[in-house]
Protein backbone atom coordinates (compact mmCIF):
# COMPACT_ATOMS: atom_id res chain seq x y z
CA UNK A 1 0.00 0.00 0.00
CA UNK A 2 2.86 2.40 0.12
CA UNK A 3 3.76 2.77 3.62
CA UNK A 4 7.30 2.82 4.51
CA UNK A 5 8.07 -0.51 5.97
CA UNK A 6 11.40 -2.67 7.58
CA UNK A 7 12.51 -5.70 6.35
CA UNK A 8 14.73 -6.70 8.96
CA UNK A 9 17.17 -9.92 7.62
CA UNK A 10 18.59 -10.99 11.35
CA UNK A 11 21.54 -13.37 10.94
CA UNK A 12 21.25 -12.65 7.07
CA UNK A 13 24.13 -15.38 6.16
CA UNK A 14 20.96 -18.21 6.38
CA UNK A 15 18.84 -15.31 3.72
CA UNK A 16 22.08 -14.81 1.44
CA UNK A 17 23.53 -18.53 1.43
CA UNK A 18 20.09 -19.93 0.05
CA UNK A 19 20.24 -20.12 -3.45
CA UNK A 20 16.37 -19.51 -3.89
CA UNK A 21 16.30 -16.92 -1.42
CA UNK A 22 19.10 -15.11 -2.64
CA UNK A 23 17.88 -14.94 -6.07
CA UNK A 24 14.55 -13.75 -4.48
CA UNK A 25 16.32 -10.92 -2.34
CA UNK A 26 18.38 -9.61 -5.69
CA UNK A 27 14.69 -9.24 -7.43
CA UNK A 28 13.42 -7.35 -4.11
CA UNK A 29 16.20 -5.05 -3.47
CA UNK A 30 15.81 -3.81 -7.42
CA UNK A 31 12.06 -3.23 -6.25
CA UNK A 32 11.30 -2.92 -2.99
CA UNK A 33 13.04 0.44 -2.75
CA UNK A 34 10.19 2.20 -4.96
CA UNK A 35 7.51 0.42 -2.20
CA UNK A 36 9.61 2.57 -0.06
CA UNK A 37 10.45 -1.20 1.85
CA UNK A 38 13.82 -0.36 3.75
CA UNK A 39 16.10 -3.67 3.99
CA UNK A 40 18.46 -4.22 7.10
CA UNK A 41 21.01 -6.98 7.02
CA UNK A 42 22.21 -7.94 9.79
CA UNK A 43 24.87 -10.09 10.38
CA UNK A 44 28.14 -11.12 12.60
CA UNK A 45 30.64 -11.64 9.71
CA UNK A 46 31.02 -9.23 6.85
CA UNK A 47 32.34 -11.97 5.03
CA UNK A 48 28.89 -13.56 5.07
CA UNK A 49 27.43 -11.11 2.52
CA UNK A 50 30.88 -10.15 0.72
CA UNK A 51 31.48 -13.96 -0.45
CA UNK A 52 28.03 -13.30 -2.51
CA UNK A 53 29.39 -12.03 -5.39
CA UNK A 54 26.20 -12.38 -7.64
CA UNK A 55 24.21 -10.15 -5.01
CA UNK A 56 26.74 -8.03 -3.69
CA UNK A 57 26.75 -5.13 -6.71
CA UNK A 58 23.20 -5.48 -5.84
CA UNK A 59 23.64 -5.11 -2.04
CA UNK A 60 26.22 -2.24 -1.94
CA UNK A 61 23.23 -0.72 -5.23
CA UNK A 62 20.67 -0.47 -2.92
CA UNK A 63 21.95 -0.58 1.10
CA UNK A 64 23.67 2.49 0.90
CA UNK A 65 23.42 3.30 4.69
CA UNK A 66 26.21 0.30 6.61
CA UNK A 67 26.93 0.07 10.60
CA UNK A 68 30.11 -1.87 10.77
CA UNK A 69 31.63 -3.23 13.95
CA UNK A 70 35.08 -3.19 15.00
CA UNK A 71 37.71 -5.79 14.88
CA UNK A 72 41.03 -6.02 16.31
CA UNK A 73 41.88 -9.28 14.08
CA UNK A 74 41.28 -6.61 10.75
CA UNK A 75 44.57 -5.71 9.81
CA UNK A 76 45.88 -9.44 10.54
CA UNK A 77 43.89 -11.29 8.67
CA UNK A 78 44.16 -10.25 5.05
CA UNK A 79 40.97 -11.79 4.28
CA UNK A 80 38.89 -9.87 6.69
CA UNK A 81 40.78 -6.66 5.34
CA UNK A 82 39.49 -7.53 1.63
CA UNK A 83 36.09 -7.91 2.51
CA UNK A 84 36.14 -4.55 4.59
CA UNK A 85 37.25 -3.07 1.40
CA UNK A 86 34.54 -4.60 -0.94
CA UNK A 87 31.99 -2.60 0.48
CA UNK A 88 33.99 0.28 -0.05
CA UNK A 89 36.21 1.18 3.12
CA UNK A 90 39.94 2.85 2.77
CA UNK A 91 42.73 1.92 4.59
CA UNK A 92 42.44 4.66 7.12
CA UNK A 93 39.16 3.69 7.84
CA UNK A 94 40.09 -0.27 8.36
CA UNK A 95 42.68 1.50 10.91
CA UNK A 96 39.79 3.27 13.04
CA UNK A 97 37.53 -0.41 12.87
CA UNK A 98 40.96 -1.95 14.15
CA UNK A 99 41.47 0.36 16.55
CA UNK A 100 38.19 0.86 17.89
CA UNK A 101 36.66 -0.73 21.18
CA UNK A 102 34.28 -4.06 20.39
CA UNK A 103 30.54 -3.87 21.54
CA UNK A 104 31.07 -0.33 22.04
CA UNK A 105 31.98 1.48 18.70
CA UNK A 106 30.18 1.34 15.57
CA UNK A 107 31.12 3.18 12.31
CA UNK A 108 28.51 4.59 10.38
CA UNK A 109 29.30 5.04 6.99
CA UNK A 110 26.78 6.72 4.34
CA UNK A 111 26.57 9.12 1.29
CA UNK A 112 25.55 11.65 3.91
CA UNK A 113 29.11 11.19 6.33
CA UNK A 114 30.92 8.73 7.87
CA UNK A 115 31.24 8.69 11.79
CA UNK A 116 32.28 6.45 14.36
CA UNK A 117 30.26 6.53 17.58
CA UNK A 118 31.09 5.24 20.80
CA UNK A 119 28.24 3.81 22.86
CA UNK A 120 29.63 4.24 26.01
CA UNK A 121 28.12 1.79 29.15
CA UNK A 122 26.34 3.68 32.18
CA UNK A 123 26.52 2.95 36.02
CA UNK A 124 23.50 5.13 36.73
CA UNK A 125 21.99 5.05 33.72
CA UNK A 126 18.97 7.79 32.83
CA UNK A 127 15.51 6.13 32.15
CA UNK A 128 15.69 7.39 28.76
CA UNK A 129 19.34 5.58 28.30
CA UNK A 130 18.20 2.41 30.21
CA UNK A 131 15.50 1.97 27.32
CA UNK A 132 17.44 2.40 24.72
CA UNK A 133 19.82 -0.56 25.86
CA UNK A 134 16.65 -2.23 26.42
CA UNK A 135 15.95 -1.90 22.90
CA UNK A 136 19.02 -2.51 21.48
CA UNK A 137 19.15 -5.92 23.88
CA UNK A 138 16.21 -6.77 21.80
CA UNK A 139 14.35 -6.89 25.80
CA UNK A 140 11.12 -4.63 24.10
CA UNK A 141 9.99 -3.90 21.15
CA UNK A 142 9.81 -0.22 19.10
CA UNK A 143 6.35 0.70 19.82
CA UNK A 144 6.57 0.20 23.80
CA UNK A 145 9.59 2.05 23.87
CA UNK A 146 8.27 5.00 21.71
CA UNK A 147 5.05 4.56 23.86
CA UNK A 148 7.28 5.17 27.27
CA UNK A 149 9.86 7.80 25.98
CA UNK A 150 7.46 10.01 25.07
CA UNK A 151 5.27 9.02 28.42
CA UNK A 152 9.34 10.11 30.06
CA UNK A 153 9.41 13.31 28.08
CA UNK A 154 5.83 14.29 28.74
CA UNK A 155 6.64 13.87 32.36
CA UNK A 156 10.25 14.61 32.81
CA UNK A 157 11.44 16.34 29.54
CA UNK A 158 13.57 19.52 30.02
CA UNK A 159 14.78 21.81 27.19
CA UNK A 160 18.24 21.08 25.82
CA UNK A 161 20.93 22.87 23.71
CA UNK A 162 21.03 22.27 20.34
CA UNK A 163 23.13 24.44 18.31
CA UNK A 164 22.55 27.84 19.22
CA UNK A 165 18.99 27.69 20.33
CA UNK A 166 17.08 25.63 22.54
CA UNK A 167 14.79 23.08 22.29
CA UNK A 168 12.85 20.16 23.76
CA UNK A 169 14.18 16.92 23.30
CA UNK A 170 11.03 15.27 20.92
CA UNK A 171 7.69 17.47 21.19
CA UNK A 172 4.52 15.65 21.82
CA UNK A 173 2.57 18.10 21.66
Amino acid sequence: NGDPTLLVLDEAWVFLGHPAFAKRLKAWLKTLRKKHVYVVFGTQEIEDATKQQELMATILNSCKVKILLPSQDLMSKPALAAAYRSVGLTDAELQLLSTAIPKRDYYYRSPLGRRLYGLRPTLSPRPFEMLVGSVCAQQVNLTFAFTVLARLVRRYGEPILAGVSTRRLISFK
